[in-house]
């Protein structure tokens, strides 16, 4: 009450932290929470969530926090176009860098620029929808491969 006539001093600094946070975190977005959690219950009713811990409920959402990436599954999900090939030079060396020289946190930084997701798929690479796919460019008049950047579209799973 009165908030927006109070003063914020060092000796209410937390009291502020903590009820602006529970404003933000609570208050702002309980309309779209609520929305949500119905949608979410029509899929998957409560009786069923509710058989599992906060942790293991994220492990099924989110995937494996270990992080560590199975590169072979990987590989093998792969969709390739534009002319590129899984046995040619760059490609292999592509894969040799990600999976041998690219330290497991840049390896989940990979993933997130190509999938929007730092963890690999729960079910393995096989269920991504749509497919990953490594697509080359075309390049026309000057533009040359050497001098352009890979790109991604993650809603798509693609490196171009």
């Amino acid at each position: 009450p009165n908030g927006s006539n109070t003063l914020v001093t060092n000796s209410n600094l937390n009291y502020y932290i903590h009820k602006y946070a529970y404003f933000k975190l609570n208050v702002e977005i309980l309309e779209q929470s609520k929305a949500f959690l119905s949608g979410f219950r029509e899929i998957i009713p409560s009786q069923y969530i509710q058989i599992f811990t906060p942790k293991e409920l994220q492990l099924i959402i989110s995937g494996n926090n270990n992080n560590l990436i199975d590169f072979k599954n990987f590989k093998e999900n792969v969709h390739y176009s534009g002319g590129y090939a899984a046995s040619q030079p760059y490609i292999i060396s592509l894969w040799e860098i990600v999976e041998n020289e690219f330290t497991i946190e840049e390896q989940c930084e990979f993933l997130k620029f190509v999938t929007s997701c730092s963890r690999p798929p729960l079910l393995g690479f096989q269920a991504l929808s749509p497919k990953f796919c490594i697509n080359q460019v075309p390049t026309y008049g000057d533009d040359t491969i050497a001098a352009r950047l890979p790109t991604a579209a993650t809603c798509m799973n693609l490196l171009k």
